[in-house]
């Protein structure tokens, strides 16, 4: 990954927890945002979004989509930050 990239990625990561910031919506982001999120930071890739999502289904057995949606976005976040 090349400077450029490293750096936007950076601002993405940021605007994403920016976004996820308590207080921004009393009732937190839909699933649809948070879908939408977790695209964006695979940089439209849906087979890698796809296999985040599975990857956490698969630690934990048993969840909803949306939740696995929500902790692989978290992961992103965490992992880029």
């Amino acid at each position: 990954m090349d400077r450029t990239q490293a750096i936007a990625l950076g601002l993405i990561a940021l605007l994403a927890v920016a976004w996820l910031a308590p207080g921004r919506n009393s009732k937190g982001p839909s699933t649809v945002d948070e879908e939408e999120q977790l695209l964006h930071l695979c940089l439209g890739d849906k087979r890698q979004m796809r296999r985040l999502i599975a990857l956490e289904k698969k630690k934990t057995p048993g969840i909803s989509t949306q939740e696995a949606i929500s902790r692989a976005l978290a992961s992103m976040l965490r992992d880029n930050s």
